[in-house]
């Protein structure tokens, strides 16, 4: 019966939407209780494979930094960095 209701709640059929823990939550707690109940509506999205497919977090960093082998000679590995364009000041 919990999961039917977590299903119903968390994958709304009338717009195929995928909620977050917070929205599922305060929908499902208008209507009902039960002991651990943020716990369990945690558990229920976290294995939602859909919601793990499509609710991308919006703070992800990209470009994450990995170490480089030393080059096995010279010129045979080149870097650069780059910054701009750049306005203009004063000084």
């Amino acid at each position: 019966m919990l999961k039917s209701l977590l299903r119903a709640c968390h994958d709304d059929p009338m717009t195929g939407a995928h909620f977050s823990l917070d929205r599922t939550y305060n929908i499902i707690r208008h209507y009902y209780w039960w002991s651990d109940m943020k716990s369990t509506i945690k558990r229920y999205i976290e294995s939602c494979l859909l919601s793990k497919q499509y609710n991308v977090t919006l703070n992800n960093r990209y470009g994450h930094l990995r170490l480089i082998a030393p080059p096995e000679g010279p010129f045979l590995l080149i870097g650069i960095d780059y910054c701009g364009p750049l306005k203009r000041t004063p000084r």
